[in-house]
């Protein structure tokens, strides 16, 4: 049998891929071209199937959203009735902080620990007040950290060395893109289409 990988053989690129697969890098400018209209192309049916789902979920929306709004409302409501109950019969608990149900489990939940300012009080007037007693200033904490955005725009005056000198240096990523001329793809597909 003959070996098949013999290095005189060369092997053929085929045009079956699936839509994850690869695409074969193009060795020509008009296989480029071509390329680059495939992209194209395919970039106005993304707009267009996006423009589809868009108007699905639309519609959709439209068509849920009043029951949705009326089962919310009725739950609101039912709900404050229950609460209504169960603020009005504490001795039904036990001593507990919720009731079990045949169809529901309800009761009170305490939220995480929280500080607010009293009425009249505002957080800057409240860290006056820390700053005020020297016996709280270990509640009070200052946040230091790189200006980026000033290091940033004072970049050039700066100059490299000074900023690798305290271990900055700035990046910059360069990004490859296709931009599709939609209106050609879109005068093209049509004549495709006639033709």
């Amino acid at each position: 049998m003959k070996n098949m990988t013999s290095s005189k053989i060369k092997p053929t690129q085929t045009n079956t891929r699936t839509a994850d697969s690869p695409a074969p890098v193009p060795r020509t400018r008009r296989a480029l071209e071509g390329l680059a209209a495939e992209v194209a192309a395919l970039k106005l049916e993304e707009v267009r199937l996006t423009a589809e789902l868009d108007a699905r979920l639309r519609l959709a929306r439209e068509q849920v959203e009043p029951s949705l709004q009326r089962v919310r409302a009725s739950i609101a409501a039912k709900t404050a009735a229950v609460r209504a109950w169960a603020e009005a019969h504490p001795e039904a608990f036990n001593g507990r902080r919720s009731l079990e149900l045949r169809d529901a489990l309800l009761g009170w939940r305490s939220s995480p620990p929280a500080l607010k300012p009293q009425p009249g009080w505002t957080w800057e007037r409240i860290t006056a007040a820390l700053k005020s007693r020297p016996d709280w200033h270990a509640y009070l904490r200052v946040r230091e950290e790189p200006n980026k955005i000033r290091l940033l725009a004072d970049r050039v005056a700066l100059g490299e060395e000074a900023l690798a000198s305290v271990g900055l240096s700035v990046a910059q990523e360069d990004t490859f893109f296709v931009e599709p001329r939609l209106e050609a793809t879109a005068v093209a597909s049509r004549e495709s289409m006639a033709a």
